[in-house]
């Protein structure tokens, strides 16, 4: 049986070989031109990437983040698939920074907030925790403040924002934050 002390050193070995193993290729190929890195976070885990522009992003478990080699101050566009949090480094030229889901577009210029986009989830949702981004899906475009949430239902298209109470991104601290439920129905 292992005891705590011991899951937490494996947790951290884990994590650590997972952060030198991106860096690792990520240096190894970085020279290479149109190269497309992707970093996943295991079924279980999170990880955390800084990109060369400086933002800071955390993946949720399952989830995939992927970049050229291309990505600079000027060039800052990403993929996820899944769940990301970004802390999104605010530039002096102005440069955008998008991050492309399977069903539509979050454009920021330095903010944070959390885009929950799994391929098997019916709804995409993006959670403005500072700043302003624009969602853009196409047709519709949505301005965001901070509090507000966007949801798009990928079965109908329907675009909706809405305000949100809980921690977006309470995962990223090992937590969970429930908004209007029961002691009942977390039981079940």
């Amino acid at each position: 049986v292992l005891t705590l002390r011991h899951r937490i050193a494996i947790a951290a070995a884990v994590t650590a070989l997972v952060m030198i193993t991106a860096f690792s290729t990520w240096q190894l190929v970085d020279n290479l031109p149109g190269h497309e890195f992707a970093l996943t976070a295991p079924m279980g885990s999170k990880t955390q990437l800084t990109l060369p522009d400086g933002s800071k992003i955390w993946l949720n478990a399952g989830s995939t983040l992927k970049y050229t080699s291309q990505f600079d101050n000027k060039n800052r566009e990403v993929e996820l698939e899944g769940e990301g949090y970004f802390e999104v480094a605010k530039k002096k030229n102005g440069a955008q920074f998008v991050v492309k889901t399977h069903g539509y577009d979050v454009v920021v210029k330095g903010t944070h907030f959390d885009v929950s986009a799994y391929k098997d989830d019916q709804f995409i949702k993006t959670s403005l925790l500072e700043g302003a981004v624009l969602i853009d899906a196409g047709e519709d475009r949505l301005m965001m403040q901070p509090g507000e949430m966007v949801t798009l239902n990928t079965a109908t298209g329907t675009l909706t924002k809405t305000n949100f109470n809980n921690d977006a991104h309470a995962w990223i601290r090992n937590m969970t934050d429930f908004d209007e439920i029961t002691l009942e129905d977390l039981d079940r």
